[in-house]
């Protein structure tokens, strides 16, 4: 093991990815896990960086810089810390290189921790063993990112701060809506709602029903469908509302309607499984946890970043509107977060691996690889996800 190779992209915009070396760090910091990997998947923001550049969504990025989250891969060596693995486990993480703390901490000269290079650097608690050679790298490596996005949805003090899952979790006598529900991020939130208790309400097309119902929702609407939000009020009849997460294009609007005129817990408190004091904390009564930020449909090609600004303030001044009117809040989620607070933790080291192994848990969605040629297939991969996928997540392999 000499030497790293990445896919690097190198200004604003540029396409294609540049294949070339990158710093491979021999000696590892405590809780460190150097990876070799096998599998990455590609998630919309690594698409959406390239094509539309850094200055909005990440503008602490400097280039040449290497995107990417979800990988899945073989351990090579660990840090002195680390006890969970050994060198040759199989194990998936979020390669968290392109946060705002990772870049700092790097100058924006080296990104050990991104995803899309051969040997990836990923934090013990992030981190969890594939727990059979049943799940392959493929597999597994769609999970990181949509899981930790709506685990920060739904967990967060500051979001929905619903109870955390588990192996065996009584029943909630609360409802959740998920709008968007065979998205990477939705499917992810139905699976950590149900393990968490709750009843899950969401929506899809009609050719994904059987799927989100298969991972646990017990309801399922047509969001496309006319009568969608009165069809959703009426399936709320006699039921405590816990909140609405909302992915795709136009479902926070929608949810802000819905929440607006069903029942919320009549008590605001709740029980933090993760708080560090243990203390009782403040439930939100109404809350939408939005895993979209909203963005012209279609996407403008030219004047992007004017006419973006202006999309995205017209929808705050709405959102705002809907607040002051209904009482319903609500927060954008950043996935990232829960690398720091202790969700990440509780779920990559308490929770995954024993919820995959029992199938409690499923890799979802279901991977499409494209090419195998390594981090030269990455730019491919980004280019199919460009295309639109639906209930699948674009994965690249060796």
């Amino acid at each position: 093991m000499t030497s790293n190779r990445a896919a690097w992209i190198t200004a604003p915009k540029a396409h294609p990815f540049q294949i070339r070396e990158s710093a491979l760090l021999e000696v590892l910091s405590g809780d460190d896990i150097l990876v070799k990997v096998h599998a990455w998947a590609i998630n919309p923001i690594d698409q959406v960086v390239q094509a539309q550049g850094s200055s909005m969504s990440y503008p602490w990025l400097k280039y040449p810089a290497i995107l990417g989250y979800d990988v899945a891969g073989e351990v090579i060596k660990v840090g002195s810390k680390v006890t969970r693995f050994a060198a040759g486990d199989r194990v998936f993480g979020l390669s968290y290189g392109c946060e705002k703390s990772e870049v700092t901490k790097h100058g924006g000269k080296a990104f050990p921790r991104s995803g899309f290079q051969e040997y990836v650097l990923l934090s013990d608690h992030m981190t969890a063993r594939i727990p059979s050679d049943e799940i392959s790298y493929e597999q597994a490596c769609v999970l990181p990112l949509g899981l930790s996005t709506a685990a920060a949805g739904l967990f967060q003090e500051d979001q929905l701060h619903l109870q955390l899952p588990s192996l065996n979790s009584a029943p909630i006598n609360e409802t959740l809506l998920i709008w968007g529900g065979s998205s990477s991020v939705g499917l992810n939130a139905i699976q950590l709602a149900v393990n968490a208790g709750y009843e899950v309400i969401t929506t899809c097309s009609p050719r994904n029903f059987e799927l989100v119902r298969r991972l646990g929702a017990s309801t399922v609407f047509d969001y496309n469908s006319k009568t969608v939000v009165q069809d959703i009020i009426k399936a709320f009849h006699n039921k405590t509302c816990a909140g609405a997460f909302t992915t795709g294009t136009g479902g926070a609007e929608k949810a802000f309607d819905i929440l607006a005129r069903v029942s919320s817990p009549s008590s605001s408190s709740s029980s933090s499984s993760f708080a560090t004091s243990g203390t009782t904390t403040t439930r939100k009564k109404k809350h939408i946890a939005m895993a979209t930020y909203p963005v012209p449909d279609p996407a403008p090609t030219n004047l992007v970043v004017p006419r973006t600004v202006v999309h995205f303030v017209s929808f705050l001044v709405g959102a705002w509107w809907k607040k002051v009117t209904t009482g319903v809040e609500y927060k954008f989620i950043w996935g990232g977060t829960v690398v720091d607070n202790g969700i990440g933790k509780q779920l990559f080291v308490d929770f995954l691996e024993q919820a995959l192994e029992q199938r409690k848990y499923v890799c979802s969605p279901e991977p499409m690889v494209v090419g195998g040629k390594g981090v030269e297939s990455l730019q491919d991969g980004i280019d199919v996800l460009a295309k639109g996928v639906s209930a699948k997540k674009v994965v690249v392999t060796i």
